[in-house]
């Protein structure tokens, strides 16, 4: 979204709710883009700010690379991957690079 004055803000009006709103899952139950899961929540765990972190690692190398880290799978080799590959060598500078890898660790520690 963008302001009057030009500048920007992100937004994700996909999961959010008020305080007083129905409950979207049950313990067990996963809700996301499946490009952009934590191995954890894969797994079935809880979300942590890690989680978070990782699929943010995600996000970004899908900027830099134009598709997610396991776009060339199918849904289940999308699951499998996050859960057991190491994502491809996004074409980006070292630096970016490094970042990146770290974000995308498939231990949340």
């Amino acid at each position: 979204m963008f302001r009057r004055d030009g500048s920007a803000a992100l937004t994700d009006f996909g999961l959010a709710k008020g305080m007083a709103h129905t409950v979207l899952t049950r313990p067990g139950q996963v809700l996301g883009t499946l490009d952009y899961l934590a191995p954890e929540l894969v797994r079935g765990g809880d979300a942590t700010p890690a989680s978070d972190i990782y699929a943010l690692g995600c996000v970004a190398f899908e900027c830099v690379a134009g598709r997610p880290p396991f776009a060339d799978r199918s849904l289940f080799g999308v699951g499998t991957a996050h859960l057991e590959d190491e994502p491809p060598e996004p074409p980006a500078p070292l630096e970016v690079s490094r970042a990146l890898v770290l974000a995308l660790a498939k231990d949340p520690a």
